[in-house]
């Protein structure tokens, strides 16, 4: 069985979604091409860290709805008639490989997702990026999301009209835009910025319902890295590559607030470890532990 995914059926759509020739290999398994045009800032591999977590979180989610609709994995059957819950990604781990094992010009890649229930409002997706042409695995990652019925999750949060994303030439799978920091300052290894919530950084995500996604949250800390990274080095390292990522979502935040983020970084035996936050009004929504080796090219 290899039908192509209607993606329709889940709660995120373009340019979140982003994902191209998404195709189901059985009830809870999927796989997808995933386009690399998304490095940032200083960071090496040929998809940033929190893309990379993007595509596998969304190719997850839509793994575990196959297996919800089918009562695989654990999960609960449904009828046609039932309306498709929302997914909310709780946490992502992912682990990276060096850059030297990327391919030299990686365009695209696959990737794939197997998932699961714990119980009928928790799901999981194990999740990997390959090689077009190889079965090398240069990012995987696990992924756990909250489960809510629509009724449920549509009387928790507004509706509110999100502008559709102007068009990007020559990709059908743009993402959202880059967070856009304001006030950045660094001082001794902390660093800190606000960001505001807007409805174009949720665009996609829970459509008519804007939610800023985590790892649109953890784009926004990983860009204050590469501050850490030069204040750390006195300048001297130009470039880094993630070794291994660690997001949770704690609380929602949505368009139209203001967000603090924060984080410190320190020396680590192959390199720096930054811990970063997303503070909106006083409390934390998200959270990040990013370990990144460091380099001079």
């Amino acid at each position: 069985m290899q039908d192509l995914f209607d993606s329709a059926r889940v709660c995120v759509s373009s340019p979140y979604y982003a994902l191209d020739d998404l195709r189901v290999l059985a009830p809870g398994y999927a796989e997808a091409l995933v386009p690399c045009r998304h490095r940032t800032g200083q960071q090496e591999l040929p998809i940033s860290a929190a893309d990379a977590g993007r595509r596998l979180a969304v190719l997850g989610l839509c793994a575990a709805e196959t297996a919800r609709v089918s009562g695989a994995s654990g999960a609960s059957g449904t009828s046609g008639e039932e309306e498709a819950p929302y997914y909310l990604v709780r946490s992502l781990y992912a682990e990276y490989a060096p850059p030297s094992a990327w391919p030299e010009y990686a365009m695209t890649l696959v990737a794939e997702a197997g998932a699961g229930f714990h119980g009928y409002r928790h799901a999981f997706a194990d999740a990997r990026l390959t090689g077009e042409f190889s079965d090398d695995t240069y990012v995987s990652a696990r992924v756990e999301y909250d489960v809510l019925p629509a009724v449920l999750f549509e009387r928790m949060v507004p509706t509110q009209p999100v502008p559709a994303p102007a068009p990007v030439a020559g990709s059908r799978t743009p993402g959202p835009p880059s967070p856009a920091l304001a006030g950045v300052s660094y001082d001794n290894c902390r660093v800190s910025a606000g960001m505001l919530v807007t409805p174009e950084l949720c665009a996609g995500h829970f459509d008519g319902r804007p939610v800023l996604p985590l790892t649109v949250a953890a784009a926004g800390l990983t860009a204050l890295v590469d501050h850490v990274v030069d204040g750390m080095t006195g300048g001297y390292a130009q470039r880094w590559a993630p070794r291994a990522m660690s997001v949770r979502a704690d609380r929602m935040a949505g368009a139209g607030e203001w967000a603090v983020l924060g984080g410190i970084g320190e020396f680590r035996e192959h390199g720096i470890r930054f811990r970063g936050e997303v503070r909106v009004r006083g409390e934390v929504v998200s959270t990040l532990v990013l370990d990144v080796v460091v380099s001079d090219g």
